[in-house]
C-alpha cells in the first residue's frame, strides 16, 4: 500500500513539474507577422507591406491561416531545394503563390 501511494505522489509531482516547466519555459507561439517576415526573409517595403496585408486579412477572418501556413511551408521548402546562383529567398515563391491561391477563393490583393 505504501509503495502505491509513494508511486502516485512521485508521478503526480513529476506531472506537475512538467506542466509548470512547459508553461514557464515552454515554446511560445510566434506571432504570424513575425513568422512571415523572418521565415520568408522579406526585405523591401513592398514585401513587408504585402505581409502586413496578409496578416490583416487573416486576423479579420478573410483569409484562412491554414492557406497561409501551407504556402509558407511550401515556399520555404522550395527555396531550400534551390542551390548555387539560382537560390532565392522564400518570399519570392510565397507572394505569387498566395495571390494565385487566394484568387481561387475570391480574395483579391
Amino acid at each position: 500500500m505504501q509503495t502505491r501511494r509513494s508511486w502516485f505522489i512521485t508521478a503526480s509531482a513529476s506531472l506537475l513539474a512538467m506542466l509548470c516547466f512547459h508553461r514557464v519555459w515552454g515554446a511560445q507561439e510566434v506571432p504570424l507577422g513575425d513568422r512571415l517576415r523572418n521565415g520568408l526573409q522579406a526585405r523591401s517595403k513592398a514585401e513587408l507591406a504585402f505581409l502586413d496585408h496578409v496578416v490583416d486579412l487573416v486576423e479579420h477572418g478573410q483569409l484562412p491561416q491554414s492557406l497561409v501556413d501551407r504556402v509558407f511551408f511550401w515556399a520555404k521548402k522550395k527555396a531550400a531545394t534551390k542551390s548555387g546562383a539560382k537560390k532565392k529567398r522564400p518570399m519570392v515563391y510565397f507572394q505569387p503563390a498566395l495571390i494565385q491561391l487566394a484568387k481561387k477563393i475570391d480574395i483579391q490583393f
